[in-house]
């Protein structure tokens, strides 16, 4: 793209969600002595909170080197206008085979060079911002320092010039709390443990369902209400009938892990408690069912494990 100004959007949009399994790259160039900025207007991917599944990540140049990465973005909360340091931009987008989304929608223009500084976010809580050193500013562009001395009073009879030393900046986090996970299992890596093969047998239940209802229980849990589509295997799973459907009561162990939309269908594996409940941990297989899923999970329920 070498106009000076252009817009970026996902496959699909606004029509319908982007497909899985996609890779798009936009090498914008505009004029050498100007640079590039980016804009969404609305930006709804996959969250994670590394971005491995669905993401869009900015270069510097025209190659993707993490040297030059300027950050990689996901979940649903757009990012802060993302500009360059040359006159090259190189953006990416990548989904994987499973759950996508609305996908985003924004636009580039070419600004004059130094005309607005950098402007750092620190990434959503489910994605990844910029690389410290995409963000760290150079010295001629750090603010001056001034230090005042005190003024003499009548109570000090010998008044001192202090020496004044450099001021260091402190980062403190302003919610501890944060830094202690509430629930340990929380702080396990986000990622599905398995093939799809693997997982159904490992799993005492497998299901396919549509997600009615999320509701947060303690120690950071998700109370799950699933309208049954189909049981694969339900083992000591407790199914119970809702008016003219099935239904099935699920508990994930960490609410933002494995990620589940209300009103979404997916296949779903996992365990089975004491109670009869399904519970899901954060390496729990789950992905988005559609049709054409059902004729592969009948092959796998005829193989053996």
């Amino acid at each position: 793209m070498t106009k000076s100004q252009g817009e970026i959007k996902t496959p699909n949009w606004p029509d319908r969600k982007y497909p899985p399994g996609t890779s798009c790259s936009w090498l914008i160039t505009v004029e050498p002595d100007r640079v590039i900025q980016v804009k969404f207007d609305k930006f709804v991917l996959e969250a994670d909170t590394y971005c491995r599944f669905d993401y869009v990540a900015f270069f510097n140049g025209g190659q993707r080197d993490d040297s030059r990465l300027i950050g990689k973005y996901c979940g649903d909360q757009s990012p802060q206008p993302i500009i360059s340091s040359g006159n090259e931009l190189l953006v990416q987008f990548v989904s994987d085979l499973s759950v996508p989304s609305d996908g985003f929608f924004g636009h580039y223009k070419s600004i004059p060079r130094g005309s607005q500084p950098m402007t750092v976010d620190s990434g959503p809580s489910t994605g990844s911002g910029p690389s410290e050193r995409a963000v760290k500013p150079a010295e001629s562009e750090r603010p001056a320092v001034t230090t005042q001395p005190p003024v003499p009073t009548t109570a000090s009879p010998k008044y001192v010039t202090p020496s004044v030393r450099p001021t260091r900046r402190v980062i403190t986090n302003r919610n501890p709390k944060r830094l202690v996970p509430q629930n340990p299992l929380c702080a396990r890596a986000c990622k599905r443990a398995g093939t799809i093969k693997k997982s159904f047998c490992s799993s005492e239940f497998v299901i396919t369902g549509k997600v009615i209802s999320l509701a947060p229980g303690p120690r950071g849990t998700l109370s799950i209400n699933i309208s049954l589509i189909k049981a694969y295997k339900s083992g000591r799973l407790t199914i119970t009938q809702v008016g003219e459907t099935m239904a099935v009561k699920l508990v994930s162990q960490c609410k933002k892990c494995p990620l589940v939309r209300r009103g979404g269908n997916y296949i779903i594996m996992g365990q089975v408690d004491e109670d009869g409940r399904g519970t899901l941990e954060p390496g729990a297989f789950i992905a988005q069912y559609k049709a054409v899923h059902h004729n592969l999970l009948m092959n796998i329920n005829n193989q053996p494990c």
